[in-house]
C-alpha cells in the first residue's frame, strides 16, 4: 500500500472512531484541518467536530445529527453519502488511538520533508566548494523549527513595524480626541470597571465569583445585553436555566416588567403592552447579534466546539454561568476537583486565545466566606489555585446588606481583585432583580439611589 493510501486510510478509520467514542475528542483536538489533504476528508473532519461537540448532550447517532443537518436528500452534498458509508466501519476506541498515531507521523514525516528539501536548497545555493562549518550551520537551521521563533525585537520595535503602527494609531486618537482606543475592546457599559478593566478585551479570561443569589449571573446576562447593544457577538451559556428562563429574564430587563409576572404569566395589561413593545423596537436592533444554548452537561471539550462554531458567525464574547457547573471531560472524571476545574480554567484561557476572542465565565465562592469576613478575597473562589493562575481578571461580588444592617438593599459591590493588565479597585452596583437589571453607581448620585432603593428593595 502506498504512502498517500496509508494515509488516507488512517485519517478516515480515526475520523470514523471519534464519532462513537467520546474520549477520542482530546485526540481529536490535536488535529488540524491542514493534517488532511483531500477535501472530502476536510469535509468530514469539521462534520465530526461540530458532531461531537453536540453529541454528548444530544445523544444522538453520526447519521441522525447528519440528516438533521441536511433533511432535504436532494441538497445534501456529495460527501454526505461517502460519510455516512464511512461510519459502518467496525472501529473499537484502542483502533482509532492507534489510526490517530499513524496520523500524526504521516505529517511529521511531511513537515520533515519540506524542511529537508528547504536545507538542501540552501546547501545547493553555497556551490561546490562549502565549508564544513557552512554544512553544520544547514544542518543547524533544518533542526530549528520556523514556527517556534518570533520576529527579533529590534524588528517588532522599528518605526515602520505593525507594533508601533498600532500604538500610533492609538496614540493619535488620544492626541485629537482625549480618549482611549483600544481596538477589539469591548464596554460593559459599566464606566468605571470599563476604566479599570480596559473593556473586554479578546485573549482575556474574566471570572466573576459570588455566592448564590448575589448577581452574578444578572451580571452576566446584563454583559451580554450590552455587548449585543454594540454590535458584537456574544454566546451566553447558562448551564442551570432553561431557554425559557433565560427568555423571562432578558424580557423583564427589556421591559421594565416584574420577572415573576412573566415566568407566571400574570402580566397586568399596562405591562404587557410595554412587552410588546421591547419585542417590537428595543430587541430588534441588536438580536442578530446575542444568542445562546439551553444544552446542559457542558463539558469543556463541548464548549470549545460550540464557541468555534459561533466563532465562523463572528463570536466575540463567550458568557458561561457557571464554572463549578461544566461536566469534566471523561478523561478527568477521575481526577479530584482541583484538577479538574484547574483544566477546564486552563482550558478556556486557551480558548480565549485561540478564537481571539474575552471569555467572561462565573465562579462560586465557598461557604467559607459566610464565616464572618467583611469582604470577598480570591481564597474564597472554591478551588481558587487555579482561578488566580489562569485568569486575567477575577470580580467578586458582594451585597453589603447580607453583612451590614445599615446598608441598603439593591446595592452590590464589585471588588476587582486581580488584573493582571492594570490596577484593582471597587465599584459600587445598582441592582433591581425582579425586574432583572444590574449597572453601575454614578458616585455623585448615590444618595438618590439610596431613596429609590427604599422603594423599590430588590
Amino acid at each position: 500500500m502506498s504512502h498517500p493510501e496509508q494515509r488516507r486510510n488512517a485519517s478516515k478509520y480515526f475520523l470514523a472512531a471519534c464519532t462513537r467514542h467520546p474520549a477520542l475528542q482530546d485526540y481529536l483536538d490535536e488535529v488540524r484541518e491542514d493534517w488532511f489533504v483531500e477535501d472530502n476528508l476536510r469535509t468530514l473532519f469539521n462534520w465530526v467536530n461540530l458532531y461531537t461537540g453536540e453529541s454528548q448532550v444530544q445523544r444522538q447517532s453520526f447519521y441522525s445529527w447528519l440528516s438533521a443537518r441536511y433533511p432535504e436528500k436532494d441538497e445534501r452534498p456529495e460527501e454526505f453519502n461517502w460519510a455516512v458509508g464511512l461510519m459502518q466501519l467496525p472501529l473499537d476506541q484502542e483502533l482509532g488511538k492507534q489510526q490517530f498515531r499513524k496520523l500524526k507521523e504521516f505529517v511529521k514525516q511531511d513537515q520533515l520533508s519540506h524542511r529537508l528539501k528547504k536545507v538542501e536548497k540552501q546547501l545547493s545555493d553555497l556551490g561546490s566548494e562549502r565549508s564544513i562549518e557552512e554544512l553544520l550551520k544547514g544542518l543547524e537551521d533544518f533542526s530549528v523549527e520556523d514556527t517556534l521563533l518570533g520576529p527579533k525585537w529590534s524588528d517588532d520595535l522599528d518605526l515602520e513595524s505593525d507594533y508601533i503602527q498600532y500604538l500610533m494609531k492609538g496614540q493619535n486618537y488620544f492626541f485629537e480626541t482625549g480618549q482611549e482606543l483600544i481596538e477589539g475592546k469591548i464596554r460593559t457599559e459599566f464606566p468605571r470597571m470599563d476604566q479599570l478593566m480596559g473593556g473586554l478585551q479578546p485573549g482575556r479570561l474574566v471570572v466573576i465569583g459570588a455566592r448564590p443569589a448575589v448577581g452574578k449571573s444578572l451580571t452576566l446576562l446584563q454583559w451580554a445585553i450590552n455587548v449585543a447593544k454594540q454590535e458584537k457577538h456574544a454566546l451566553y451559556m447558562c448551564l442551570e436555566m432553561t431557554r425559557y428562563q433565560i427568555l423571562d429574564r432578558l424580557l423583564a430587563n427589556f421591559s421594565d416588567t416584574d420577572m415573576h409576572a412573566i415566568a407566571t404569566r400574570t402580566v397586568e395589561k399596562p405591562q404587557w403592552e410595554r412587552i410588546l413593545d421591547a419585542c417590537q423596537n428595543k430587541i430588534p436592533g441588536f438580536q442578530e447579534y446575542g444568542r445562546w444554548t439551553e444544552k446542559k452537561n457542558h463539558t469543556l471539550t463541548s464548549i470549545r466546539r460550540a464557541a468555534r462554531e459561533a466563532k465562523q458567525q463572528g463570536l466575540d464574547v463567550l458568557f458561561v454561568d457557571y464554572l463549578q457547573q461544566i461536566k469534566p471531560d471523561p478523561l478527568d472524571r477521575h481526577h479530584p476537583p482541583h484538577i479538574i476545574f484547574g483544566n477546564i480554567t486552563r482550558g478556556l484561557k486557551m480558548l480565549s486565545m485561540e478564537l481571539n476572542i474575552c471569555v467572561v465565565v462565573a465562579a462560586q465562592l465557598n461557604r467559607e466566606f459566610d464565616k464572618g469576613d467583611a469582604e470577598p478575597q480570591l481564597r474564597h473562589l472554591k478551588d481558587s489555585g487555579s482561578i488566580e493562575q489562569d485568569a486575567d481578571q477575577v470580580i467578586l461580588l458582594h451585597s453589603p446588606s447580607d453583612k451590614d444592617p445599615n446598608d441598603k438593599p439593591g446595592m452590590v459591590r464589585a471588588f476587582l481583585r486581580k488584573n493582571r493588565h492594570g490596577a484593582t479597585g471597587v465599584v459600587d452596583l445598582w441592582v433591581v432583580k425582579k425586574r432583572q437589571q444590574i449597572g453601575e453607581v454614578a458616585p455623585m448620585d448615590l444618595a438618590e439611589y439610596q431613596k429609590e432603593w427604599d422603594k423599590i428593595g430588590r
